[in-house]
């Protein structure tokens, strides 16, 4: 089986895979560290407003943003899907390019409907691991765990 596993972009992507049903039988669990959750917030609130508009809207920073612009951001992100396979996602609480509150909203909205999700924030992380070597082993270890668990899980069904 399969599972998902990225970061930033990547975690945007290992998002999405989680929530398309298609893939979802094949997949054992998923892993996002700092990943884009809503396109919507990450556009109100971090520090390269830009990229969205590049990747969300297909637009250039002189772009005047519009309120359908803002529900077709919504629409197009995994904070508007459902999880549909566990799903670990890691934080840094001072990354400024995915702002995790973004993420916590997901978290906390999803665990309350009891999906298999979990979630740790680390303090002192902003958006790259790199150059903490110490949670970057920490954050690796987390989720090898995690998905040897959720892998052990689905070969038992």
């Amino acid at each position: 089986r399969s599972i998902t596993y990225g970061e930033s972009c990547g975690g945007f992507l290992s998002f999405l895979i989680n929530s398309c049903p298609e893939f979802t039988e094949y997949l054992a669990c998923s892993v996002s560290i700092n990943g884009v959750c809503d396109q919507y917030s990450m556009y109100t609130s971090s520090d390269i407003r830009e990229f969205i508009l590049a990747e969300g809207l297909g637009m250039n920073q002189d772009y005047i943003i519009k309120p359908e612009d803002l529900v077709k951001l919504f629409h197009h992100s995994p904070s508007s899907k459902e999880p549909l396979a566990p799903l670990l996602i890691l934080l840094g609480a001072k990354d400024r390019r995915c702002p995790y509150n973004q993420n916590l909203v997901y978290y906390k909205d999803w665990k309350s409907r009891g999906k298999d999700i979990e979630c740790y924030v680390y303090p002192t992380m902003g958006h790259g691991l790199e150059k903490y070597e110490s949670l970057k082993y920490d954050a690796f270890t987390r989720a090898m765990l995690y998905v040897e668990d959720k892998i052990n899980k689905f070969h038992q069904k």
